[in-house]
């Protein structure tokens, strides 16, 4: 997860869903919302044509004059007095419990012109055939017509209900309340419908842009994954410079860093110029030093020896390493390594002829590299089979293999052994030390190694010093 979330490219299109999500939501909600408004409103205007309908269709008739008082007193008469001079459009009103409900209230005492009746003095005079044996609520009402919705009727259903007062034109009628309701379903089935097909067509306009935004950030990402790969090929040192067009946000990054590799390396090769200078400078004194005091036995002269071999050590030793950490720092230089190997031990076989050495070397490929300059390539492996060939008795083995290296750099590891007398176990850890020799009765300053060592570290890779199967010492370098 940690991963995931350090990528810019996740990053972004989590943004970029939430927010689209977000906006989805919202915008599906208020259209959701607009048209349930717009159904309802489709439904009361339905549900207005009905009520005109009925309006128009009501007639009043005389009361007779045999009706007696009591009768006329509890207004008992007045229903058969309203008459539905027709039927109404709309057949759901004669199918029972349809949902579509229609209903006429007259005053349950009666009315004088002019007079409003409460709404708990109405008792039912007419109703649609869908009522069955039921009557619709009568409801408050502030005004001439009023609407609700979500009124409960049977078995506490949902209703939308009209309600309207209406007095007739003829002399002594009381006046009337008209009711029309429609069940929720009405409405609730064609949003049912509408909210799956919008929850599908939102889903996929989702789906839809979120695989754009996949795209954009993919060719977005592009220069900056060619950025990254150029820039190992540099590390590796395939190559010098960034190359190929970028986009207009990129191209200033391209241009400075081009900029600072060309800087680094005039600078880097100018330290080297310095260090090369002041090694010719200083051999020339050391030399004159160095034969004044050859043939002198006085104590002086013994102590000039001693301090000029020191001096040329440390001088060496630090050359080397500021050498090493100029090219190592300087980016897009590589070399191939086999030739070095084969040159190296054509340089030792001529020089250690006398011995008649026998060369074993398995190199894992024909062509392999080392990110640095030849000339340091040359020193590690020229001290290292040199160091070899003056210990081996008969054999020298030279072995290489591809390891996995760190940051996607290729590495490879070189063994070099010999039939030697070998190294002490005492002396393992200290050999790579600066002076130190594993045998004071050879030739030699006790440099070659402990050069090496530095090289290698500052190039950021490791040596190793083991003994061979082969009798002799074993050393086990890795390099990139």
């Amino acid at each position: 997860m940690h991963r995931l979330f350090a990528s810019l490219r996740w990053r972004l299109l989590l943004g970029t869903a939430l927010w689209v999500l977000a906006s989805l939501l919202v915008v599906g909600t208020v259209v959701w919302y607009v048209f349930k408004e717009q159904a309802e409103s489709q439904l009361r205007s339905e549900l207005s044509v009905h009520l005109n309908q009925l309006s128009a269709a009501l007639e009043w008739q005389e009361a007779a004059d045999d009706v007696d008082a009591e009768g006329a007193e509890d207004g008992l008469f007045l229903a058969s007095q309203v008459q539905l001079s027709g039927r109404l459009s709309e057949p759901r009103f004669e199918q029972p419990l349809s949902g579509w409900y229609w209903q006429v209230s007259l005053p349950a005492t009666g009315s004088q012109e002019g007079q409003q009746t409460p709404q708990s003095h109405y008792v039912s005079a007419l109703q649609s055939d869908s009522l069955w044996d039921e009557s619709l609520p009568i409801l408050p009402m502030r005004g001439i017509q009023q609407w609700w919705t979500g009124v409960r009727f049977i078995d506490d259903e949902p209703l939308y209900v009209l309600q309207q007062r209406l007095r007739l034109a003829d002399e002594g009628a009381p006046e009337l309340l008209l009711t029309m309701a429609a069940h929720e379903t009405v409405v609730q089935g064609p949003m049912a419908r509408f909210t799956t097909l919008l929850v599908i067509a939102f889903g996929l306009m989702a789906l839809g842009i979120l695989a754009a935004a996949a795209v954009q950030f993919r060719a977005a990402m592009s220069p900056l994954q060619r950025l990254v790969k150029q820039l190992r090929a540099i590390e590796k040192g395939e190559k010098a410079q960034l190359e190929g067009d970028f986009p207009s946000e990129i191209t200033p990054l391209t241009e400075a860093f081009n900029n600072v590799l060309g800087t680094n390396a005039v600078v880097l090769e100018r330290a080297r110029a310095q260090a090369g200078n002041l090694a010719h400078a200083m051999k020339t004194p050391m030399s004159v030093l160095s034969n004044a005091a050859a043939t002198d036995d006085s104590e002086l002269g013994v102590l000039v020896r001693e301090q000029v071999g020191v001096a040329q050590q440390q001088l060496n030793v630090h050359l080397a390493r500021a050498r090493a950490v100029a090219q190592v720092k300087t980016f897009g230089v590589r070399t191939q390594v086999p030739p070095v190997i084969a040159a190296i031990q054509r340089v030792c076989t001529r020089v250690y002829a006398d011995k008649a050495l026998h060369w074993q070397v398995d190199l894992h490929a024909n062509e392999f590299y080392f990110t640095g300059e030849e000339h340091d390539l040359q020193e590690i492996l020229g001290n290292i089979f040199d160091n070899a060939c003056k210990w081996a008795k008969q054999q020298v083995r030279i072995t290489t293999q591809a390891v996995d290296g760190q940051v996607g750099r290729a590495q490879w590891v070189l063994i070099c052994e010999d039939d030697g007398p070998g190294i002490a176990t005492d002396q393992i850890n200290s050999i790579l030390e600066r002076g130190v020799r594993g045998d004071e009765s050879a030739p030699g300053s006790g440099l070659g190694l402990a050069i090496v060592n530095d090289l290698i570290t500052v190039y950021g890779g490791q040596i190793q010093v083991q003994r061979s199967a082969l009798g002799g010492a074993l050393i086990r370098l890795q390099l990139g």
